[in-house]
């Protein structure tokens, strides 16, 4: 339990948290607004409302719908290891936060056998950086104190506007437990040692299953090919080169020793990667003097204390699956369609939220300012105010900017909404265009090489 050696009653010193409104009184404002499409702007909010619900949609609307779409137009055989693909993809992503949460307790029954699993959930929100010095610490204290309860109340008003009060109430609770433990936390070094350790053993754990999934994800597709869809060649030219073709072309080899020895290393390769790399990061001369270990320090990290972000999620699945996926190619036709494929995935990944959904958020932001003569930047997170490609502001954000004015803020939800739809749909149709593109590639490639040989 949170002991009076944690706990200074009274130590809080920000009360900025206090100027929100009470969590009453949002829900009935917010349930009053029924301008444009009143439903798909309470679920825009909930789904951007959570690092997870974002990634979930991205990875379904950015790269398994789009690809599966492009594959359905190439052959059946394809279509169906796109399908396999985007199955197991969505069922880790869906799954992964409770995953997480499971690891997170065991960790904390481990390394902290004196707090309860509610507190040990919400101690996690400390990042590793902020577990490093009293300095750090208190910085991050008042993050939290200032961030994640609003969040958390925003949250639960979200799913009280669109009548799930269960899970409106569960977001309620959790903000009034984060203000009961970090009211009057104060800096212990053994306790901030249990911590980073629960977060550690969390994401090397989380490694494990999301790393070790996506690693063996080649071999995995391989065997699928060969043993459930009965094709023994590059599937991805069924329809225009026959049996003997494909064996010219050297798409009809089984996996070489090699391959296989490469494809079984990459099962633990995240892990392993994950855990020397954070074991890097706490050396303080060698963080101090290294660019690439202080983004490492910075991506391995997780949103509201569970939800990996980017960085951490690249090293969990992207980086062993198409390494893995690359390792065990069916010849280099496949090769080569996969290295392509490569690219434009994490290009998606990485920009394809800015060029999209911060391209309109600027458009509509400026809608609002000529309208309103407000503030800029309400639809654009201020962390990308006056950058060429921008993130679209959360809705937190937006709630917070427009809050002394509400016909002002129900346009800015009616121009998040549309960004958040626009956007994601702009971009899942750039992704199918472009993976016709890679299909019309191999195509060309292949038939010259045929017409040649």
């Amino acid at each position: 339990m949170i002991t009076a050696a944690s706990i200074a009653p009274g130590a809080r010193s920000d009360t900025s948290w206090q100027n929100n409104l009470p969590l009453e009184e949002h829900r009935v404002e917010i349930k009053s607004n029924n301008s444009w499409s009143d439903l798909a702007k309470k679920y825009a909010g909930i789904v951007d409302s959570r690092e997870s619900l974002v990634r979930l949609a991205l990875e379904f609307f950015g790269a398994d719908l789009p690809w599966s779409a492009a594959a359905a137009l190439r052959n059946k055989n394809t279509f169906f290891e796109r399908v396999f693909e985007s199955v197991i993809s969505f069922t880790s992503f869906a799954v992964s936060p409770k995953i997480t949460e499971l690891f997170a307790k065991l960790a904390g029954k481990l390394f902290s056998p004196n707090y309860s699993s509610s507190e040990i959930m919400n101690l996690v929100n400390l990042n590793r950086h902020e577990l490093r010095s009293k300095e750090d610490f208190e910085k991050g204290r008042q993050r939290i104190l200032n961030e994640e309860i609003n969040d958390r109340k925003r949250i639960s008003q979200l799913y009280s506007s669109a009548g799930k009060e269960v899970q409106a109430d569960k977001f309620a609770k959790d903000a009034q437990n984060i203000e009961k433990i970090f009211l009057g936390l104060q800096y212990d070094e053994g306790l901030m040692s249990q911590i980073r350790k629960i977060k550690e053993f969390t994401i090397v754990a989380d490694s494990v299953f999301e790393g070790s999934l996506w690693g063996g994800f080649g071999m995995l597709l391989r065997w699928f090919r060969k043993n459930i869809l009965g094709v023994d060649s590059f599937s991805g030219t069924g329809n225009y080169v026959n049996k003997e073709e494909a064996k010219k072309l050297g798409q009809s080899s089984d996996l070489a020793l090699w391959q296989k020895i490469g494809g079984a290393l990459m099962i633990p390769a995240a892990p392993v990667m994950n855990f020397i790399l954070m074991k890097l990061t706490e050396n303080k001369e060698k963080l101090a003097n290294s660019k690439f270990l202080q983004m490492i320090d910075k991506a391995y990290e997780m949103t509201h204390g569970l939800y990996p972000k980017l960085g951490l999620m690249f090293s969990y699945t992207s980086l062993p699956k198409w390494i893995g996926t690359f390792i065990t190619a069916q010849g280099k036709d496949e090769l080569i369609e996969r290295l392509i494929g490569f690219c434009i995935l994490i290009s998606s990944w990485w920009q394809g939220q800015k060029i999209f959904n911060g391209g309109l958020a600027k458009f509509f932001d400026k809608q609002l300012q000529n309208k309103y003569n407000c503030e800029k930047g309400i639809l654009v997170d201020k962390e990308y105010h006056g950058k060429l490609f921008a993130e679209q502001a959360r809705i937190h954000q937006v709630l917070e900017m427009t809050d002394h004015d509400k016909e002002l803020q129900n346009d800015a939800k009616d121009a998040h909404a549309k960004t958040l739809y626009m956007g994601v749909g702009l971009h899942s149709f750039s992704i199918f265009l472009l993976s016709l593109l890679v299909n019309k590639i191999t195509k060309w490639r292949v038939q010259r090489k045929l017409k040649s040989a």
